[in-house]
């Protein structure tokens, strides 16, 4: 319970005190009136404050008391109150130096609370109105009223008092200000003196305690000095045995609220039964034995507990519960001792994981360099698996990308005797493959956890014992996944899933890369609105193309082809209608032969180039070229529209010197088809035909 003070005040200033202990909100602080008058001094042998009994906890602190006097004819006794003794009460509230100022001056100094009762002051004192003017006139120059602000009435008051004594009045508003600091620094150096007696017991508890148990203590500096769990806890066995002469030891190593090894000298052989009750029974650190010779003693630090302690046959049966006290004190640094010993334990593998991992990254870094400058995707994953290879122990590496709703098998390394599962596929949804792609971690599943899975080509017709999935994340997204499986039982763990998804994640960079380039090139290359080659892509295959044919004297023809009034298509129906009829053309050109490349070269013109056609091939490619657009109704959202195509075809002649030549001859024979009526074919040397 926190200890309450209780202050002993003047009845005159009670008012006062009781406004400043609410304004400083002490709710340890209470206030109560003692029995003195200052106009009439008594002996310090008078006993001070009241005859009830105070609550528990609290003390008195009497304040002002001036009209105490020293009793020379006694000694001073013990008194259990404490006084904080003032020159004049009055003090507390205007502080010594206006208190001084005001008696230098000749004015009598008045408070409310005395003011509340002035007629019996002057009655005890004997005054008729006559002799207190002779008596007021003669000792002061006037009157002066500390007003607090605790009683409305004291002004009033204060003149009818200076008119019953005739004698000059002032007053001045001293609030409560200076009284609330004098009580606040009463009331701290009160506390103080508790806080320092409670630090003194404290200490000396603390001291206490040491002597009791410094035997105790000395023999578990050696614990500090264990690396390894189970060197400690042999340690704390036989500390145990010298401590309590115990016959019977036993200690159950707990770890997940489990207990997972038993140490015991000697065995029975039903030590684990016995400590696993124990641990379920055992209350705040200890529970005792069936027996009068032995308890159990749970090892525990910062609430993780860390075993149990079973004592028996103690020498002495009759002291088991200072035994236990002895052993409970000890317990919490065995429990330390252990933690310890098992954070170093924790670090140590930490540090040879670390260490595995940071040649595994050198090792990544190395291979990924080389990875990071091959763009070639069929080189590159073929690499990326060989890595694995060496990395992970595995006897089947498959790599799967995410596209749409299932996982596509594209490239595989195995060393089963199985057929190939490339371009096997798997839906997304299908466990455990989706809870790899949920979780974005690697997942790991030994034989008993494949024995449970549903029938899967990818595991029981493979009979793999061991699997492992890992996500290819990119930018926290998964574009793929890693499947990694042995014949070898339960052979992953978690360094593997950290090595693997190292890898996995360097994999999904360098593919995302791959991507990016291939996409670039894509749309550097391609027109966007049709998807043929744009051209400028043209014009370099072209340019090969014609350096080869002239370098073999191999074909080369071309195709000019530009679709006719297209510009009414724009007027009448729009430029979106425009576009699908451009982009329906262009899908009846992807129809050609791989040898025959399309190309958008502008507007509504389209090019056509073959190294493998003469120019009769190139005729009659033109040819059902044209009936085929003449003969389509293109759908658009304007209606369905009718369009012909005029068409233009060259092939290269020894005597061609660039490739400019031959677009010249195959567009001016596209004019030609132009000026004879279009919806035609043209061919550079020949007549229009259509």
């Amino acid at each position: 319970m926190s200890p309450k003070l209780r202050i002993c005040v003047c009845r005159y200033y009670y008012a006062e005190v009781a406004a400043a202990l609410a304004a400083l909100g002490a709710q340890d602080v209470s206030v109560e009136t003692y029995g003195l008058s200052c106009d009439r001094p008594v002996r310090q042998t008078l006993k001070l404050g009241t005859a009830a009994q105070l609550p528990a906890e609290t003390e008195r602190l009497f304040i002002g008391v001036c009209a105490l006097v020293p009793d020379p004819g006694r000694t001073l006794p013990q008194m259990p109150e404490r006084m904080l003794r003032l020159d004049h009460c009055l003090t507390m509230l205007s502080g010594p130096v206006l208190f001084q100022q005001a008696v230098r001056s000749g004015a009598y100094l008045i408070t409310p609370g005395w003011l509340q009762h002035w007629p019996e002051h002057l009655q005890r004192w004997g005054f008729d109105q006559a002799l207190a003017r002779e008596f007021f006139r003669d000792t002061v120059s006037e009157l002066l009223l500390l007003n607090t602000g605790t009683d409305p009435e004291a002004p009033a008051e204060l003149v009818r008092f200076a008119d019953y004594v005739q004698r000059p009045y002032q007053i001045h508003a001293i609030g409560l200000d200076y009284l609330q600091l004098f009580l606040e620094r009463a009331i701290l150096d009160w506390r103080l003196g508790h806080t320092k007696l409670e630090a003194q017991r404290a200490v000396q508890q603390a001291n206490r305690k040491s002597a009791d148990y410094a035997m105790a203590f000395d023999l578990l500096v050696n614990l500090a000095e264990l690396r390894t769990e189970e060197e400690t806890i042999q340690a704390i066995q036989n500390m145990a045995g010298m401590l309590f002469g115990s016959t019977r030891l036993a200690y159950g190593q707990v770890r997940a609220s489990r207990i997972v090894q038993i140490y015991a000298l000697p065995e029975t052989g039903n030590e684990h039964a016995q400590l696993t009750q124990a641990l379920a029974a055992i209350g705040k650190g200890y529970t005792l034995d069936d027996g009068a010779d032995g308890f159990f003693l749970r090892i525990q630090h910062q609430r993780e507990t860390f075993g149990i302690l079973a004592v028996g046959g103690i020498t002495f049966p009759e002291h088991r519960h200072q035994y236990l006290n002895l052993g409970m004190a000890i317990a919490n640094l065995c429990g330390l001792a252990l933690a310890n010993a098992r954070s170093y334990s924790i670090l140590h593998a930490t540090e040879q994981s670390l260490r595995r991992e940071r040649d595994l990254s050198d090792q990544l870094r190395e291979a990924m360099s080389d990875l990071s400058s091959t763009i070639e995707h069929e080189r590159l994953i073929d690499q990326i698996l060989s890595l694995l290879q060496e990395i992970i122990p595995n006897q089947l590496a498959l790599l799967l990308l995410w596209e749409g709703a299932t996982l596509r098998v594209i490239n595989e390394r195995s060393q089963l005797t199985v057929a190939s599962l490339l371009a096997f596929e798997v839906h997304v949804e299908e466990e455990p493959f989706s809870l790899v792609l949920q979780r974005q971690a690697p997942l790991i599943l030994g034989s008993a956890a494949l024995s449970k899975l549903p029938p899967h080509p990818l595991f029981s017709a493979l009979d793999l014992q061991s699997w492992m999935g890992v996500p290819l994340l990119h930018q926290h997204q998964v574009v793929g996944m890693l499947s990694i499986g042995s014949r070898e039982a339960d052979l992953y763990h978690s360094e593997h899933a950290r090595g693997a998804q190292m890898l996995a994640n360097e994999m999904a960079s360098a593919l995302e890369q791959e991507r990016i380039v291939t996409e670039a090139n894509t749309l550097a290359s391609t027109d966007p609105l049709t998807g043929l080659y744009n051209r400028r892509r043209f014009s370099e295959l072209a340019e090969q193309s014609f350096r080869y044919a002239q370098r073999n004297s191999g074909w080369l023809s071309l195709i000019f082809l530009d679709l006719d009034h297209f510009k009414r298509i724009n007027d009448d129906f729009s430029h979106l209608v425009g576009d699908q009829v451009l982009v329906a053309v262009s899908t009846m050109l992807k129809q050609l032969r791989d040898t025959e490349i399309a190309a958008r070269y502008g507007g509504e013109e389209f090019v056509i180039i073959s190294s493998t056609s003469d120019l009769s091939a190139m005729r009659q490619l033109a040819e059902r070229l044209r009936r085929t657009i003449a003969n389509s109704s293109i759908s658009t959202m304007g209606g369905n529209v009718q369009i012909t195509a005029s068409f233009g075809v060259a092939s290269i002649t020894p005597e061609m010197q660039s490739l400019g030549d031959l677009i010249w001859r195959a567009d001016q024979a596209l004019y030609a088809a132009k000026n004879a009526g279009r919806n035609r074919v043209c061919v550079w040397g020949e007549q229009a035909i259509g």
